[in-house]
């Protein structure tokens, strides 16, 4: 799939190409991805999106060592940039990592939902405890898929609206729903990690500029986390796991985000690029996370150098100067247009 924008500054996506790679290693998948660069004549990239896999990073090696053979200023910014990981995968990795405490509790959720879901008779049965349970909600319970958290951060919103509704079907001795239980899955957490997910995996709209100021949003969520479960005096059970998914949390972030220097710099460029931002929103949110502030005007300044060399790479080069000869020739057809034009107008 690609994005781009056309001359009217409409953003386009596009699906190029689907195909079978018949195994992981770094040449399959760097061959796939420069066989459907060349079909489509592309010749310049940016940067391209894959998961934090180290065969994706492989492939992209590969593809920027080959690029960096076609010339005519293919390899952008020397392919230094290429890589972008996904930041919605890596969002759906760090929460994982914070729900590890909450498997059993978020594993029972989804069962209850899913004998709801599993039968019409099941689901009306359900419907009834929650007219009993007199629960003005539009809407039912959803069932999440596994592997992405921020569904199953849907099916845990929607549960909790009918929570009265499964107590009462649990109260019902004939009702099969309690002998339902027993299973193996996961997942879980906070609003601001949904929100991000949800901003990060949309399509038809620009998103990049925004992406830096959600990692700070998310960083700024797992401290406010911590803090506040480290101003709890006497420790609950509650607070402990809390405490503890905040830390994998923290731990995760900073593996992929902690550093900004291993962040890939094009995500701060987006966010200069934004009107309603510029570099002055750059540096001050950079003076909130360096100690000495003249750490964070030279990494102002290195974006803004990354800046001024993206604009040299995409920039039309300026015509050819006229030289002495074709500004004589322009003379002289000149000359000869004006002579014609008068011996015409000389015959009439």
């Amino acid at each position: 799939m690609t994005h781009f924008i056309d001359g009217d500054w409409n953003l386009h996506k596009r699906i190029l190409n689907f195909c079978v790679i018949s195994n992981h290693k770094r040449n399959s998948t760097g061959k796939r991805l420069e066989s459907c660069l060349l079909d489509w004549d592309i010749k310049k990239i940016l940067t391209i999106t894959a998961d934090n896999a180290s065969s994706k990073t492989k492939a992209i090696d590969y593809l920027k060592s080959k690029m960096g053979h076609w010339g005519n200023g293919s390899l952008l910014l020397e392919g230094k940039y290429m890589h972008i990981r996904c930041c919605a995968y890596i969002v759906n990795l760090i929460v994982r990592d914070g729900l590890k405490k909450l498997e059993k509790s978020i594993l029972c959720i989804r069962n209850a939902v899913k004998y709801v879901r599993s039968s019409p008779k099941r689901l009306e049965d359900f419907k009834s405890c929650v007219k009993k349970e007199q629960i003005e909600c539009k809407g039912l319970v959803v069932l999440d898929v596994p592997t992405r958290w921020n569904s199953t951060y849907m099916m845990l919103e929607a549960a909790l609206k009918f929570e009265k509704a499964f107590w009462r079907m649990g109260e019902d001795d004939e009702c099969p729903y309690i002998s339902w239980f027993g299973e193996d899955e996961s997942d879980l957490e906070d609003r601001v990690f949904y929100d991000v997910t949800l901003k990060m995996s949309v399509t038809l709209h620009p998103a990049s500029h925004t992406k830096f100021h959600d990692l700070i949003a998310m960083e700024e969520e797992i401290e406010d986390l911590l803090m506040e479960e480290e101003e709890i005096l006497s420790e609950t059970q509650t607070s402990k796991v809390l405490k503890d998914m905040a830390l994998n949390m923290k731990m995760k972030f900073k593996k992929y985000w902690g550093d900004l220097d291993k962040l890939n710099q094009i995500l701060m460029v987006a966010l200069v690029l934004d009107p309603q931002y510029k570099l002055g929103n750059l540096e001050f949110i950079l003076k909130s996370r360096f100690e000495n502030p003249e750490d964070a005007v030279k990494k102002k300044n290195e974006i803004k150098e990354i800046l001024n060399k993206l604009y040299e790479e995409y920039a039309m080069p300026p015509p050819p100067p006229l030289t002495q000869s074709s500004s004589y020739c322009y003379s002289d057809t000149t000359t000869m247009n004006t002579s014609s034009s008068l011996s015409r107008r000389g015959k009439k």
